[in-house]
């Protein structure tokens, strides 16, 4: 059964301001354009958490800010809060991480396929983007907290409180290495797809 220790969740719950995608959307000026950090939370995380094995890696509930469990942590320092809360509600995969894990698990329920860039452990999924988008914008939230060092809250967050989408800062975690597992097969599915694909268009242009 797992358990519920909510760490930390009355100071996160003081410290974030939490607000819909679609609200965001509509009223960008909601999120500071400084530095800051952010969360990205789901009403029905627990049970999104479930569905993906989540709870067979790790008994601890993910922490929660207003009632609705966080999935992800992030800061920004340079290009502000609010400029990577569009990255990751409308933006390019290839520029956040948390698209693109969220990508891997629900390729088959959006029907998605990894575009791969050369050399890079990165993809994105070309036009079905805008499939990811509309699925963020209908069961995300995000909240954000302003402050002159991001590094250091984000650090805070993630070691204190649990955040099941973060993958970099707890690489040794078991769901962590199971999330890298997903989005390496997707990466080795598309590059076995894609060469096959430039060869029939080569094939088509020189006939």
């Amino acid at each position: 059964m797992p358990i519920d220790i909510h760490p930390s969740a009355d100071e996160f719950s003081a410290k974030f301001n939490v607000f819909s995608v679609p609200a965001l959307l509509a009223n960008p000026a909601l999120a500071p354009e400084g530095p800051g950090v952010y969360v990205a939370l789901m009403p029905d995380g627990v049970e999104f958490l479930a569905r993906w094995g989540y709870f067979k890696f790790d008994q601890r509930m993910p922490s929660v800010i207003n009632g609705h469990p966080i999935l992800y942590a992030g800061m920004s320092s340079l290009c502000g809060v609010r400029h990577r809360i569009d990255n990751h509600a409308r933006g390019d995969s290839r520029v956040s991480t948390l698209r693109m894990t969220l990508g891997a698990l629900l390729r088959k329920n959006l029907a998605l396929a990894a575009i791969t860039v050369p050399k890079k452990t990165y993809f994105h999924f070309g036009d079905r983007e805008a499939h990811l988008s509309t699925w963020i914008r209908q069961n995300l939230m995000f909240g954000f907290h302003s402050c002159s060092n991001p590094a250091q809250l984000e650090r805070h967050v993630i070691r204190n409180g649990v955040c099941p989408l973060n993958i970099s800062e707890r690489r040794a975690h078991p769901f962590s290495r199971h999330l890298m597992a997903i989005r390496h097969e997707m990466i080795v599915d598309a590059r076995r797809i894609q060469p096959a694909t430039a060869a029939n268009l080569e094939a088509m242009e020189s006939g």
